[in-house]
């Protein structure tokens, strides 16, 4: 249960002011004091210990994308009733996006009034393992985001939010270089990576291991003559064109070379007019 301990909030010839206003849930806390005004050179400053990342999003009714995680830091704004100017830095432990576990995140965002948007530059990974190091815009007002992503061997978890009518479980790591880019509710992304990835293709219920480049143009997914293999090792190669509308309304364009992989895999199901293991070879 969170607590809202006593504080005072005074306006006063056209500036608020704000003493020491305390939100506190045993250890995790939201603390917010300063002066709002005209001037750049007042401030209110909004202090955060261990709070749930998911917390904050529901409070802003961010829903796009589903953040997580513990946060502690700080977030300033000045000239608030005027030229508002942003500033935060923030270290969120065990950040997770769309419940794929990403590492730590140090994540530093300031106002850019040329741009009129959020300026965001951070540091994602686990020590010693990953990193994706995140820089660009997000444009509240527009509810539009910009970021370029250089991803060192990063989970890839956080995908399946995306994919997930077409493929589950996914597990593995890429590296190399992407944008995000679009409407909150309508994003694409493009680039390319290296994926070494496990998978499960719903339609057909089986399990591949994706060891290639992936490419990624404006809503295309592209593999060329890429390696796959299933869980019991056998190997084939893959060339595809796989068309969406921001991650919707898929089409394929398909092509495998296969050396007895497994290609179906279903057990008996009143859903399914034939069920069995399908290994395929050409």
């Amino acid at each position: 249960i969170w607590r809202m301990y006593p504080s005072t909030l005074k306006i006063d010839s056209g500036c608020v002011y704000i003493n020491n206003i305390l939100i506190k849930h045993r250890d995790q806390y939201i603390k917010i004091l300063g002066k709002a005004s005209k001037s750049d050179v007042d401030s209110i400053k909004v202090n955060l210990n261990k709070v749930d990342l998911a917390y904050i999003f529901d409070v802003v009714n961010f829903k796009s994308v589903d953040f997580g995680g513990i946060t502690t830091g700080e977030v300033s704004v000045s000239g608030a009733l005027k030229n508002p100017e942003l500033n935060s830095h923030l270290f969120v432990k065990d950040f997770k996006m769309n419940g794929g576990f990403l590492g730590d995140a140090r994540i530093f965002g300031n106002w850019d009034n040329a741009q009129k948007g959020i300026s965001i530059n951070a540091n994602i990974g686990e020590k010693n393992l990953s990193n994706a190091h995140v820089h660009g815009y997000v444009w509240l007002g527009r509810k539009e985001l910009s970021l370029n992503i250089d991803a060192s061997n990063t989970r890839t978890k956080f995908i399946e939010y995306y994919v997930k009518s077409v493929a589950s479980n996914i597990d593995g790591r890429a590296t190399g270089h992407f944008r995000v880019y679009g409407t909150f509710h309508l994003l694409n992304v493009t680039g390319t990576g290296k994926v070494d990835a496990k998978f499960k293709i719903n339609v057909l219920n089986t399990y591949f291991a994706l060891h290639d480049s992936v490419y990624l143009t404006e809503n295309e997914i592209k593999l060329n003559n890429a390696k796959v293999s299933d869980l019991e090792g056998h190997t084939g190669h893959v060339t595809c064109a796989v068309y969406h509308q921001n991650f919707k309304n898929w089409n394929y364009k398909i092509d495998v070379q296969a050396n007895d992989i497994v290609v179906y895999n279903t057990d008996e199901s009143s859903d399914m007019s034939f069920y069995g293991k399908l290994y395929a070879t050409g």
